[in-house]
């Protein structure tokens, strides 16, 4: 083994990375063929793909380039009830940028060593991960891995230095591993995103939604519950994560992240605190205010509890199209239920 590889795994060992493989960076020509058969009956995700700006050939983003270093980041989720009035999000996102910031101080191994480095590059990172031998896809579209089940954040370095290959064990043809006759995560899905075949169907998946600046579909909105920013419903579900626990231990600032009564109250004066905290906390991609406040609006309507009627009054007036409407939903859905109960109280 190189002294240059058996650097790298010591010092990303005491990062916290639990699995660190090095393969050739070379094009997936099996996955691409998987996303064009797909694509071609599924025009969001086809859209989705490249907007994105996914490339498949490595020397595309980085030229000379000869290897991949692969690294999962595991990580236990959250519980799922959150304090009282607080909208949940995904522990994955809390992991990610904390992993990516570990990937790229492991990544100054090799820039110290004079070598040229891209960490999480614009490249297919599941079917990388996959690729090294590190999991296997399950039916829900998620890399499953025997210890740490999906719970996992990917990270990557795309570099020219040259390693001692790692055997993956895989065959060629393996992309797709399904899961037996399991099918709990498709059966699970409120919106049915999931196929039988491991696809999901972008238009239909929550969590698409929470990272998007668009109305979310009226039928679609009850399901969403109090999630602010994730959907773990097909993760919860699964029985290679049982084993994973969660994190009890969870700091409170984290749980208590989005108020949803604070996050009504601030609309006007402006949500700079707010966002600032959500940055620091899980990266400024998903400190946004709008979408913050939009999906905010819907955990309140969720909810069930009147006192956010008079917010929601005010955010009515909000000029952006998805507050506006999910106001409206939220308020609507408050206000019949204050009537429905006024009526059953003798």
């Amino acid at each position: 083994m190189s002294s240059l590889k058996e650097k790298i795994l010591v010092y990303g060992k005491q990062l916290g990375f639990k699995e660190l493989k090095f393969i050739p960076a070379e094009p997936l020509p099996l996955f691409e063929a998987a996303m064009a058969q797909r694509t071609a009956s599924d025009a969001e995700t086809k859209q989705a793909w490249m907007q994105k700006g996914i490339r498949l050939e490595p020397r595309e983003i980085l030229p000379g380039a000869m290897s991949l270093v692969v690294a999962i980041y595991p990580y236990a989720p959250y519980p799922q009830k959150f304090p009282s009035g607080m909208g949940t999000f995904s522990a994955h996102y809390r992991y990610y940028p904390e992993g990516r910031e570990k990937m790229e101080r492991l990544a100054g191994i090799l820039k110290d060593a004079g070598y040229l480095t891209a960490v999480n590059p614009l490249l297919p990172i599941k079917a990388i991960v996959q690729q090294a031998g590190i999991g296997s896809f399950g039916r829900n579209g998620l890399l499953i891995h025997p210890e740490y089940g999906s719970y996992m954040t990917f990270h990557i370095i795309l570099t020219n230095a040259i390693f001692p290959y790692d055997e993956t064990g895989l065959l060629p043809q393996q992309f797709y591993s399904g899961c037996s006759d399991c099918d709990r995560c498709l059966r699970a899905c409120p919106t049915g995103a999931i196929g039988e075949n491991g696809t999901v169907h972008l238009l239909k998946c929550l969590r698409q939604y929470m990272l998007s600046e668009e109305i979310v579909p009226e039928a679609f909105r009850i399901f969403m519950g109090p999630r602010i920013l994730g959907c773990e419903i097909c993760q919860r579900c699964c029985p290679e994560n049982v084993k994973c626990g969660v994190n009890t231990t969870a700091p409170i600032e984290e749980l208590t992240l989005f108020n949803i009564q604070q996050i009504l109250q601030s609309h006007k004066s402006g949500m700079k605190a707010l966002t600032e905290r959500v940055a620091a906390l899980v990266g400024e991609n998903y400190a946004r205010a709008q979408r913050i406040l939009s999906t905010s609006i819907i955990a309140a309507g969720n909810s069930g509890n009147p006192d956010y009627v008079s917010l929601l009054e005010e955010t009515v007036n909000h000029p952006h199209p998805p507050i506006k409407a999910h106001s409206l939903w939220a308020l609507a859905k408050l206000t019949q239920q204050t009537s429905n109960s006024s009526k059953n109280v003798p």
